[in-house]
């Protein structure tokens, strides 16, 4: 292997762990420091509720870091009362994969989100299932403890127009993650050459408090940074 492929390849992985840890890494919003009690009191201090069409279309193409309190009402999706986020699909049909991370604030309460695809009157076509969130433990500096969500949809084959993110459980119940068997590429530099290796850990479960709000990032995903595997991807 040349020089030049080394470099090539060692800049390549940087870049890659670079980005996977600023992905994991509890992002700076306003609000993110916020108790429960204050989010809870700002929630049910909403007035409910505004109507769907109503709504304000968050601007969104590539990443965006929220709270679920950047609303100034709530609605009623599927029977519940919840605080939402709202934003259009891409006008060029394809298929897009999507990635939600919310995390875990003082390792004591979390924002659990659901999606759903609404069509251009606003009907919901598919949402979610609980089973698809993961969670993720806080490994040494390079991520913060969080929940995550992956999820795609086919505008060629779905007509939906917009995606919704809102609560999927009641606010002060708890929420498990499935524990799931996780899997990771690591890598090494032995002599100037960048050796990569992976395996399998066992994702740990965790029971936490179901808040209003909390600190959340949400991404459209690249080919190069989508998952690996499939099954981990909720299909809208």
């Amino acid at each position: 292997m040349s020089n030049l492929v080394r470099v090539i390849v060692l800049n390549f992985l940087i870049i890659t762990i670079s980005g996977c840890a600023s992905d994991t890494i509890m992002p700076y919003v306003e609000n993110a420091k916020k108790s429960y009690q204050d989010r809870t009191d700002f929630y049910y201090g909403l007035p409910c509720c505004s109507e769907i069409k109503d709504l304000v279309v968050t601007n969104f193409e590539s990443e965006l870091t929220f709270t679920m309190e950047e609303n100034k009402s709530l609605i009623m999706l599927n029977g519940s009362q919840t605080n939402y986020l709202l934003f259009a699909l891409p006008e060029e049909k394809g298929l897009y994969y999507y990635n939600v991370n919310s995390f875990e604030v003082d390792h004591k309460f979390s924002f659990i989100p659901r999606i759903s695809s609404l069509d251009t009157d606003f009907n919901v076509i598919n949402s979610t299932d609980p089973r698809f969130i993961g969670y993720r433990y806080e490994n040494l500096v390079w991520d913060d403890t969080h929940f995550w969500l992956y999820f795609k949809i086919d505008t060629r084959k779905n007509k939906a127009k917009y995606l919704i993110i809102h609560q999927q459980e009641h606010v002060g119940t708890k929420f498990k993650a499935i524990s799931k068997i996780s899997y990771y590429v690591d890598s090494v530099v032995t002599n100037g050459i960048p050796i990569s290796y992976g395996g399998t850990r066992a994702a740990i479960s965790l029971s936490t408090l179901v808040s209003p709000s909390g600190v959340l990032r949400l991404r459209k995903l690249n080919f190069w940074d989508r998952p690996i595997y499939e099954n981990v991807v909720f299909p809208l």
